[in-house]
C-alpha cells in the first residue's frame, strides 16, 4: 500500500470521526486510533478473542481491538495489557502504519 493511499484514507476518516470538532493538537488514545484504522482500511474481521485484562467484551473499542488483533496490525503494551486509553505514542503509530504497508 502506497503512501498517498493510506493518507488520503486516514484523512477521509478523520473527518467523519466521532467528534464534532477534531483538534489535531489533541491526543488520540490506542483505543480511538484502532477505530480510525479500521475505518480507513474497511477491516471488519475480529478475533474471536481479546484475552487482555483491560478490554471487556461491553467496552466501546471490544470489537475494533478485535478486529486489529485479526488483521496483524496491533498487539498488547503486554501479554495481559492493551492499554485502551492510553495515548498512542508516534513509534506505535508508525509500526502500524509500516505493518499495514506490508500486508
Amino acid at each position: 500500500m502506497n503512501k498517498e493511499l493510506i493518507h488520503t484514507r486516514f484523512a477521509k476518516n478523520l473527518k467523519s470521526y466521532n467528534y464534532a470538532v477534531i483538534n489535531l493538537d489533541n491526543n488520540i488514545t490506542r483505543a480511538e486510533f484502532v477505530r480510525i484504522i479500521n475505518n480507513a482500511f474497511g477491516y471488519t474481521k475480529a478475533a474471536k478473542n481479546v484475552k487482555f485484562n483491560d478490554v471487556e467484551k461491553n467496552s466501546w473499542y471490544y470489537n475494533d481491538i478485535a478486529i486489529g488483533l485479526e488483521q496483524g496490525y496491533i498487539n498488547g503494551r503486554s501479554e495481559t495489557t492493551f492499554a485502551p486509553n492510553d495515548n498512542i505514542t508516534r513509534q506505535e503509530v508508525a509500526k502500524i502504519l509500516t505493518t499495514i504497508k506490508n500486508i
